[in-house]
């Protein structure tokens, strides 16, 4: 089985050095597979960094989407790769020396349809004490910051519920991924935030419904950098408002079209939740921060849900946009 490693990418030529450079070392006897860099527009390094990347991973295509969108650069990574198998990372993370094994060890049983492992943090620099906090707090069966996009599970391979399989380390079945008719709109450049969608939640949903099975491999990991600049109340913030325009996109698709409905844990990116103000003690400085946090995020929430739904009701392009039956083919 061919494994199409794909890697959506705009104007981060430096991490992606770092990703494809994880990528060429794995281990021996991996098996077939090669890379896809899709350039979703950059105006940096980023040609000369995939090209450059070649000498080691002779396997490499680089292919250059114009149109802004995540959805679109995974949709032409998906037309682009040959393989089987579709394992989808970001520019900013590392894969571990197994990763493709690990993938191709899950997949042997065909009803797996999709796989995620660990995406550990590589913060930067030291994080702040409530940064920490919140990675050492319980959540599931280890440690996750969501609206960081990292987590981290013990023990062995096992099913998982997909919305806990993020974008930055999700591997599916090519045969899958074309039934769900794809993504969802994610990542738009800040002047057409508007069409966020929901990106791969809405592969998690089709896979519960279809009633296929999801698996945590842990060999199946990655490490997720982690700079100053996602160390902040602000960025956190902007993170729960950028989950509010999805959680309308999903809500309205719901009401509008019948879209299977959202479980909670697609909404795990915003809460922190009551129980982690209780861990982290409400009289320490640790506490009061995260206090705050969780305050300032359900803000953002609040701001992002609000102006998604406005958008909708007022302009014909975004209801136009929201109600598509897919967007496989835009």
């Amino acid at each position: 089985m061919l494994v199409s490693v794909i890697v959506p990418t705009r104007n981060r030529a430096a991490a992606l050095a770092g990703a494809l450079a994880s990528l060429a070392r794995q281990e021996a006897g991996s098996g077939p597979y090669e890379v896809i860099v899709v350039d979703n527009g950059s105006t940096d390094a980023t040609r000369r960094v995939a090209e450059d990347a070649r000498t080691a991973l002779p396997g490499l295509h680089y292919a250059y989407e114009a149109r802004p969108g995540l959805h679109r650069g995974r949709h032409r990574g998906m037309r682009e790769a040959k393989g089987d198998l579709l394992a989808f990372i970001d520019d900013d993370v590392e894969v571990s020396p197994g990763w493709i094994a690990s993938l191709r060890e899950a997949l042997r049983d065909d009803s797996v349809a999709m796989v995620g492992g660990n995406i550990l943090p590589a913060f930067v620099d030291t994080p702040p004490p409530w940064l920490l906090r919140l990675w050492r707090r319980p959540y599931g069966d280890g440690h996750a910051i969501p609206s960081l996009s990292v987590l981290a599970w013990r023990g062995e391979a096992r099913d998982i519920d997909p919305a806990l399989v993020w974008g930055c380390n999700l591997s599916v079945r090519r045969s899958v991924l074309e039934a769900a008719r794809g993504f969802h709109p994610d990542a738009m450049p800040d002047d057409l935030i508007k069409f966020r969608g929901d990106g791969e939640m809405q592969l998690g949903r089709f896979v519960v419904a279809s009633g296929a099975r999801c698996l945590f491999h842990p060999g199946a990991s990655v490490r997720h950098l982690v700079p100053l600049q996602r160390m902040t109340f602000d960025y956190f913030r902007r993170r729960a408002f950028l989950q509010g325009i999805s959680d309308s996109f999903a809500r309205l698709r719901q009401a509008n079209l019948g879209d299977t409905p959202a479980s909670a844990a697609d909404c795990a990116p915003l809460h922190i939740g009551r129980a982690l103000f209780r861990i982290a003690g409400a009289f320490t400085t640790a506490g009061r921060h995260i206090a705050r946090l969780e305050r300032t995020m359900a803000e953002g929430h609040a701001q992002g849900m609000r102006f998604h739904r406005e958008k909708f009701e007022t302009d014909p392009e975004v209801r136009a946009w929201v109600l598509r039956a897919d967007y496989l083919e835009d």
